[in-house]
């Protein structure tokens, strides 16, 4: 694969964290927030729920940045942001769909994790 297509394929499979933090990010403080979930499911006041749910999708965005960034411009920033979506879509899978256990969406984000992980390891020796 050369490397516009390596390029391509890392920014479309981004793209999915980018929807994600735009929709968290535009929702906040409506009826459709996820905020109520997270605060259920954590058990913290939905207020806070609110705010994880803010600091996610700015996570995601980051993240997300960081890694097309790295893809096209600085190799260092790579690393870290695929890092960081990784520890993300672990801990918002264990937060959801763990208990009680959810094996679709349990399942579908082990795949991300896959991805981002084999993302790391084809982009490093790009």
């Amino acid at each position: 694969m050369d490397s516009a297509h390596l390029n391509l394929a890392v920014v479309l499979f981004v793209l999915m964290f980018i929807v994600s933090g735009c929709s968290k990010l535009l929702r906040f403080n409506t009826s459709v927030s996820e905020g109520p979930r997270l605060s259920r499911a954590i058990g913290v006041s939905f207020a806070n729920g609110e705010r994880l749910v803010l600091l996610a999708g700015l996570f995601e965005l980051v993240m997300a940045a960081m890694i097309i960034y790295g893809v096209y411009h600085e190799k260092r920033y790579l690393k870290p942001g695929i890092y960081g979506l990784m520890a993300f879509t672990a801990i918002v899978t264990l937060v959801f769909y763990s208990n009680p256990f959810k094996y679709k969406p349990f399942l579908s984000n082990l795949s991300v994790l896959t991805g981002l992980y084999l993302m790391l390891r084809v982009c490093e020796f790009k």
